[in-house]
């Protein structure tokens, strides 16, 4: 029994199960830092799973559709349990992992969360890296547009 939620806990998945996660996560997963900008850069982890049902006739705009939200500290537990399973996306696990570490390490100082400026920069290129493996055809495009420029 959990002490703080009053709920039983849940049952620890089996080799099996952590494997078929990890499979769904690889294929209909997506792992990502991202940025809220708003009232100061503000860095998270999300881990989304999406699923859509598809019927031969339905407009895509009626299509039942589901999705699995997990942020921050829950979003690493998740990726911790799969990672020896991963595949596809084991890049993005270790980087998340890195991202948390760090994160906790250099929490914010002081009642009014003042985060320091070097540490705000190396969210920024955890946030850009995570970009760059959710998005490689994106960042080499603009690579080779901006190595053409130079030239």
């Amino acid at each position: 029994m959990n002490k703080r939620t009053g709920q039983p806990e849940a049952s620890p998945l089996t080799k099996t199960e952590r494997a078929y996660l990890a499979g769904i996560i690889d294929g209909e997963g997506s792992i990502g830092i991202y940025a809220r900008k708003k009232g100061g850069p503000n860095y998270f982890l999300k881990l989304v799973v999406r699923a859509t049902v598809v019927m031969t006739n339905d407009p895509p705009h009626q299509r039942p559709s589901w999705a699995w939200t997990v942020y921050g500290k829950n979003a690493l537990r998740v990726l911790q349990i799969v990672k020896p399973y991963m595949l596809i996306k084991a890049k993005q696990v270790e980087l998340a992992e890195q991202f948390m570490n760090e994160l906790v390490d250099n929490r914010a100082i002081g009642h009014r969360k003042i985060v320091p400026p070097k540490q705000i920069a190396r969210r920024e290129w955890f946030y850009e890296q995570m970009a760059s493996l959710n998005r490689p055809h994106q960042f080499r495009k603009k690579r080779v547009v901006a190595a053409a420029e130079t030239k």
